[in-house]
């Protein structure tokens, strides 16, 4: 199945250089769907490039906002795409809808987390601010692909969500469940958790509650698969709650369906989860799950979904339980997943732009607000500056003026202008310090005419040149924002 669309991919998993990756792999079969497929990676940890058919693999180091400014800069100076997709709503969502504006061409973004949970939200600041930061980005998508239709239902909720255009795509299984056997509760329970050992996943949970069952059952394991940050600080937190001896920490494993096929129980205590493969896994191989309520574990018709209590998870844990049930939806196969991705790109490229038209009153409502976020800038740093600084009102206008140029850059090529290009930046930059290097002087000049020659308070004579500079400058942005 090809769909013979040049597709741009932002993504952020640097194991992409790397031939023999699972993800290297899964992007082969991508390349399949199209007639390119450009991969632009951005990560904090490595660079490089790698050509395979019609895949072409392009690593860029993002650190910092140079990083930023050098991926999009790249992006757009790619042969032009039919559509670009992004692996999230966040930075990488970011990236992907200045380079589909520059383009004018349609965006995926893929949402692979709850967003919206408030277990998320309340989690870090960090994770408040991608929530807010992803609403800006989904609306602005054509299409926007989730893995699990809580997550739908999640953006849904939202008055701005209604209406945006979202579609269902689970993770495939690339497991092979084993056979289906009889599992045993009694002493010697074992239970099985697989997960990355991150704070997300309160691990430290599962340990309280398999301490308190440990007690009970001291013929009880619990094994531990994954790698992560937390994972020192786990085995010196199992030391201290005494069941170090039956807590195994087996690290991150390339097959997991033996731990699977020797468990009785898998448990998680994550506090969100977008999917949650590992329970999907635990499901197919029989595994009867205790979970609190997270990803796609109530679809599962799971054997307990438990609160974030330790007691109740260990009660649950020491009960009778029955194997969970697995929907045809979420034992999605790779061939089927491709197919869908294509079907969601057919549908998405007919849209042509990414890009609303600009109507004149928005447009000078918009132009007026950035002047005017500008003039705040300017009054108050002059103000500022010539009040409790005693600094002469003519230099502290010079001042205000060059920071409120900076503001005025921003919001007005980015925002009034919609001129998302970074390609011509430094030109368009360069150009706006000499336009306003000389409204800067003119700005001086005539406050200092205006004040010595009339005794109009310095703030009101500012006002009103900022006026007839801001008429005088339109002229020049029209020109210098020209989106071609």
């Amino acid at each position: 199945m090809n769909t013979n669309l040049h597709v741009l991919m932002i993504s952020g998993d640097p194991a992409i250089l790397e031939e023999e990756s699972a993800v290297s792999q899964r992007l082969s079969v991508y390349a399949c769907l199209c007639a390119r497929l450009d991969v632009l990676m951005c990560t904090r940890t490595g660079e490089g490039e790698r050509t395979s058919g019609n895949l072409y693999v392009r690593g860029v180091l993002c650190k910092s906002i140079l990083g930023f400014y050098r991926a999009i800069t790249i992006g757009e100076g790619m042969l032009k795409p039919d559509l670009v997709t992004a692996q999230d709503p966040f930075f990488l969502g970011c990236v992907a809808w200045l380079i589909a504006r520059h383009h004018h061409i349609p965006l995926e973004i893929q949402v692979h987390t709850d967003l919206f949970d408030p277990e998320f939200i309340r989690f870090s600041f960090g994770n408040r601010l991608r929530s807010f930061f992803a609403r800006f980005i989904l609306v602005r998508a054509g299409q926007v692909r989730v893995v699990s239709e809580r997550i739908k239902q999640g953006i849904h909720k939202r008055s701005w969500g209604k209406d945006l255009c979202i579609s269902v795509l689970p993770v495939p299984v690339t497991l092979t469940p084993p056979p289906m056997q009889k599992r045993g509760m009694g002493e010697r329970l074992r239970i099985l958790t697989v997960s990355r050992l991150t704070a997300e996943k309160d691990l430290t949970l599962a340990l309280d509650a398999f301490a308190l069952l440990y007690k009970e059952q001291p013929g009880a394991t619990f094994v531990i698969v994954g790698e992560g940050p937390l994972r020192s600080a786990l085995e010196v937190y199992a030391q201290r709650r005494g069941i170090s001896s039956a807590v195994t920490f087996v690290g991150a494993q390339r097959d997991v369906t033996p731990y699977y096929r020797n468990a009785d129980v898998y448990v998680s205590t994550a506090r969100y989860e977008g999917y949650g493969l590992s329970l999907v896994e635990a499901a197919l191989c029989g595994v009867p799950i205790v979970s609190t309520d997270v990803g796609v574990v109530r679809e599962l018709r799971p054997s307990a979904v438990v609160p974030r209590d330790a007691q109740r998870i260990a009660g649950a844990l020491r009960a009778t339980l029955t194997p969970p049930h697995v929907p045809q939806t979420l034992a999605l196969t790779i061939d089927e997943s491709v197919h869908q991705i294509a079907e969601n790109w057919r549908a998405l490229s007919p849209f042509t732009s990414t890009t609303p038209a600009r109507t004149p009153f928005f447009f000078l409502l918009k132009y007026v607000i950035s002047g005017g976020m500008a003039t705040a800038v300017n009054l108050s740093f002059l103000f500022i500056l010539t009040e409790f600084f005693s600094i002469w009102y003519v230099f502290s206008a010079g001042f205000a003026y060059a920071a409120a140029s900076v503001v005025s850059f921003t919001l007005q090529k980015f925002w009034t202008f919609r001129n998302a290009t970074l390609m011509r930046i430094r030109s368009q930059f360069a150009f706006y310090v000499m336009l306003g290097t000389f409204n800067m002087v003119l700005n001086s000049v005539l406050i200092y005419l205006v004040v010595e020659s009339t005794g109009v308070y310095y703030l009101v004579a500012q006002i009103g040149i900022g006026l007839l500079i801001a008429f005088w400058s339109l002229f020049f942005y029209r020109i210098l924002f020209a989106n071609r």
